[in-house]
């Protein structure tokens, strides 16, 4: 109630950890928030964009700092992984917040499609074995963006359980690159982050233009489980098979290949 009741005196995010799903969002989130010159959201996904942009400006700012509590040097983010796949964030973020500087972290996709996978089965929101749900993908995809055609404020709850199309990253990020400088856009290899944390989190402070000297002595990497071993080889081999040729977009459009 006190948030929502002094939502004016608060600020708007300079800085968005957009995607992807299962890639390590919750992990960096974390980290970052370590960080002496940055002020996150209370609470990680705040779902404004995609969930909630039918309510007004305050409803969003109320999960931020208090304008007297920030200055020119501090960055204030979320992480809402939903935001790199879903079709009008990208210009809802252009029209609110256009100067915003943007982190898209991408997982070796047939590693993200099975955790995100075994995740929907945890939370029993899937019933179907694996190969089932990858082949009755595309029928229930179209049936989600013809509503979402129909109505911009549609939020796709049944979304949880669409996964090829979550790690087709290619097509995701071109909707970003059409409408905000290359320059305001970070993509990082969830591999790298896990590998390599603190090297990795030095070049993000660069990008966001805070201390890159600061050091993380304990880093843990949160919810990026995979249950590869549970899975029958042949619906690895059809998930290999299938994104070859969206990674080969990928790799294209970012001019450089990343090390799954």
């Amino acid at each position: 109630m006190i948030r929502k009741s002094t939502a004016f005196l608060r600020v708007l995010p300079n800085y968005l950890i957009i995607g992807a799903q299962k890639a390590g969002t919750s992990s960096l989130f974390n980290y970052l928030s370590m960080h002496p010159q940055v002020k996150n959201s209370y609470k990680k996904e705040v779902h404004y964009f995609d969930k909630n942009y039918d309510k007004p400006i305050n409803w969003y700012k109320q999960y931020f700092p208090f304008k007297f509590g920030v200055n020119d040097k501090t960055m204030i983010g979320e992480a809402t992984p939903n935001y790199l796949y879903h079709p009008f964030v990208a210009g809802r973020i252009k029209k609110t917040i256009p100067d915003v500087k943007m982190i898209v972290l991408l997982r070796n996709p047939v590693e993200r499609v099975i955790s995100q996978y075994f995740q929907a089965v945890r939370k029993n929101n899937e019933k179907r074995p694996l190969m089932q749900s990858l082949l009755e993908e595309e029928q229930e995809e179209k049936i989600i963006f013809e509503k979402l055609t129909k109505d911009e404020n549609y939020y796709p709850t049944e979304a949880h359980v669409l996964y090829k199309s979550r790690s087709r990253y290619a097509e995701q990020l071109k909707r970003y690159y059409e409408l905000f400088d290359k320059e305001q856009i970070f993509v990082v290899s969830s591999k790298d982050l896990l590998l390599k944390p603190n090297e990795v989190l030095e070049k993000i402070f660069a990008f966001l233009g805070i201390d890159t000297h600061f050091y993380l002595r304990e880093i843990n990497l949160l919810n990026v489980g995979t249950n590869k071993k549970d899975v029958p080889q042949d619906v690895i081999s059809y998930l290999n098979d299938y994104f070859k040729p969206y990674n080969e977009e990928l790799f294209n459009l970012l001019g450089y290949k990343i090390d799954w």
